[in-house]
């Protein structure tokens, strides 16, 4: 290089790369739901194939648990084989009327209550030999009704029974009592406010206003006037009319409408079920048929022998169904004509099999109905 020629210098500047900008991964992983955790979810309860007509759980070989995992408060370990362990929970969920659908080659129960509650017990090899890890995992609904069912399952895992009558609570001496006159004043308020969610557009103010009519129509001192108010007021025997005939497989549909669609049906069976039972007995379910025809119209009975058939994917429904057409059928000849006309016998003798499989609530409300027919 020659001495006029000056050096080149090469500017400092920063190098350009490239990276990813991404939250922090957390110190210890997160137990997922069961029902997201990979190679072991099951599909949603609505999309359930068909269940099966058969008792017992059948269970494989029962995984470790994984290193990392955070297991639900509400498990524990059984020193009994894993068969015991499953026959007494299959057992258990049957006789307290819990739909199930069992995932034999995953060891998972997915199980949902009258009510909408769904959870998850999935069997896990214990810590020590001969022993077993029984899980059971809330996935939606109401947290009272989630622990109750819990508790019966873990119970029977441990070969404990459940007691027949649920603790109560009396009102204590100090709560000032309400008069028969003020009790019919805010049945009927809560009447004019369930309709007024139901004329509303929203799904869910309508699910609101069928769970207010269901909660007013179970046995109480006004259920005789909730019945006939229901019945006989055009605008609400519409709706859930309209509502026992509809279809919630409807494609149109997204999968929130499919849920609250579902869970309006079976409260509408189980608020005319209630109807018709409180008018059958004080002797007004006669009249109230003859006056009101729709109630046992074709579409009507026929809509009801539907859901019974329907008990391999919706038993809960079809148990509301068999007993609205029980007291149809005790309470109407011309009833027990239709259903003739539909086969129901041979329905019901199906539907009843199925719930002394899985449901027994189901098969008493079929063996009461096929003595009708």
């Amino acid at each position: 290089m020659s001495h006029n020629e000056r050096p080149q210098v090469v500017e400092d500047k920063p190098q350009m790369r490239s990276m990813m900008v991404m939250s922090a991964a957390p110190m210890i992983p997160r137990a997922a739901p069961i029902a997201s955790r990979n190679k072991m979810a099951p599909p949603q309860l609505t999309k359930a194939p068909k269940i099966e007509a058969s008792s017992g759980w059948s269970v494989h070989s029962l995984s470790p648990l994984p290193p990392i995992y955070c297991l639900e408060r509400t498990h524990l370990n059984v020193d009994d084989s894993v068969d015991n362990v499953a026959d007494r929970i299959a057992d258990c969920l049957r006789s307290e009327s819990i739909a199930s659908t069992f995932r034999k080659d995953e060891n998972l129960v997915e199980a949902e209550t009258s009510d909408g509650v769904t959870f998850f017990v999935r069997l896990w090899q214990g810590q020590k030999k001969n022993t077993v890890l029984v899980e059971v995992q809330k996935s939606s609904g109401c947290c009272y009704s989630y622990c109750q069912a819990a508790k019966a399952v873990l119970r029977a895992a441990k070969g404990l029974r459940t007691p027949a009558k649920r603790r109560t609570f009396s009102i204590p001496p100090s709560v000032p009592r309400v008069s028969q006159e003020e009790c019919e004043t805010a049945t009927r308020e809560g009447l004019e406010l369930a309709e007024q969610l139901l004329v509303k557009q929203q799904i869910d103010s309508n699910l609101m206003a069928i769970e207010s009519l269901n909660h007013l129509s179970k046995p109480c001192p006004t259920q005789c006037l909730v019945a006939r108010s229901i019945l006989t007021g055009p605008f609400l025997r519409g709706k859930l009319l309209s509502l026992v005939e509809s279809d919630s497989t409807d494609a149109s549909f997204d999968e929130v409408e499919k849920e609250h669609v579902t869970l309006m049906r079976r409260y509408a069976f189980s608020i005319l079920s209630n109807c018709f039972a409180a008018l059958e007995q004080s002797g007004e379910l006669v009249e109230m048929l003859q006056k009101q025809e729709e109630l046992t119209s074709t579409e009507v009975v026929s809509a009801l022998v539907r859901q019974v058939a329907a008990a391999g994917n919706s038993p809960h429904d079809a148990y509301q169904a068999a007993k609205c057409l029980r007291t149809l059928l005790a309470a109407s000849d011309e009833t027990k004509r239709k259903a003739a006309d539909l086969n129901a016998f041979e329905t019901i003798s199906q539907a009843r099999h199925m719930g002394v499989c899985r449901h027994a609530a189901l098969e008493d409300a079929c063996t009461r109905l096929r003595t009708l027919l």
